[in-house]
């Protein structure tokens, strides 16, 4: 059985975890990402001082995969640009941990990238050759597979859509991501004065459970997003040509309301065309897909190689 370490760099938390050959993970932790960032080691210290405890405490380990939240440069080596973490940017950061650890291989990939990778190596059922997948968190991400390999662009940084415009002239994801989210829950919960949720302080797990619990306010705040999320991805399915779509990330907890609105959406703005053939899922890897999938290249080492 070959293992290796996958780690999933968020806006939110750093995730680490040993991941198998199956795609199985053990010795699962998370950092906050903001402590890191704020400590006066700086960020990248803190990353290496934990990589550093995990490769020790796994000798016989010598592969790590590592998904980041933004823009890698096309040899997937250096961090180009990282919102949540500016200060990396610029960084070499395969350069940077080869140096200090000379022993061990590491891929690198942008961390939607790394989500959609685990859904081809990793997931159980049949994936399909070609899907758009969305993620949908701190921030919003993309990524196309294209006959089983990753879509990249002439510089490596393709589908990145949730740069893209949306209403009011904001990026879609200003409006559709965690903060975009609640900021539109807060506009609007004083149209429902029977939501449960009133006079609560408003955040994503206690919106989930009103929706699961029937609250109209909460299941409302999720469709809109989803309806969003639907406008947004009407030109890369039309573009592309690809019909089926995998949504995953954190938020993907509330997949079944925000399903609706993407729907809707997907409904007005696409012709029989595309709609005769689309179909709609839940990533199966859950939010730990970026994780796993960061080690995916190990196991698949030709599903990077598309450019453009």
């Amino acid at each position: 059985m070959d293992y290796f370490i996958g780690i999933d760099i968020g806006g939110t938390f750093v995730k680490m975890a040993v991941v198998n050959e199956h795609g199985t993970i053990s010795n699962f932790e998370k950092f906050h990402t903001r402590t890191w960032v704020e400590s006066s080691d700086g960020f990248i210290s803190k990353f290496k001082s934990q990589l550093k405890e995990y490769l020790h405490d796994h000798p016989n380990i010598n592969k790590v995969g590592i998904g980041v939240p933004g823009l890698v440069d096309l040899k997937r080596r250096t961090i180009l640009e990282v919102p949540a973490i500016p200060q990396i940017n610029g960084l070499n950061l395969h350069s940077s941990l080869k140096d200090q650890f000379p022993a061990v291989s590491f891929v690198i990939e942008n961390d939607a990238g790394a989500a959609a990778i685990g859904e081809v190596v990793f997931r159980k059922s049949r994936v399909p050759d070609d899907f758009i997948f969305l993620t949908i968190g701190t921030g919003i991400g993309g990524a196309a597979i294209m006959d089983r390999q990753l879509f990249m662009g002439a510089g490596g940084n393709s589908m990145e859509f949730g740069h893209c415009i949306s209403r009011d002239q904001k990026h879609l994801e200003d409006l559709t991501a965690k903060r975009g989210i609640l900021a539109y829950a807060s506009s609007v919960i004083e149209k429902f004065p029977d939501s449960s949720l009133q006079n609560k302080e408003i955040k994503i797990p206690l919106l989930v459970e009103a929706a699961q619990s029937g609250d109209e306010f909460a299941s409302h705040v999720f469709e809109y997003t989803g309806f969003l999320l639907g406008e947004g991805l009407v030109a890369p399915i039309r573009i592309m040509d690809i019909k089926h779509i995998i949504i995953g990330g954190g938020i993907s907890v509330a997949y079944e309301f925000i399903l609706t609105g993407v729907k809707q959406a997907l409904d007005k703005y696409l012709t029989p065309y595309y709609l005769n053939e689309l179909e709609i899922e839940k990533a199966e890897l859950g939010n730990n897909a970026g994780l796993i999938g960061a080690v995916g290249p190990f196991l698949f080492p030709g599903i990077t190689v598309v450019h453009s």
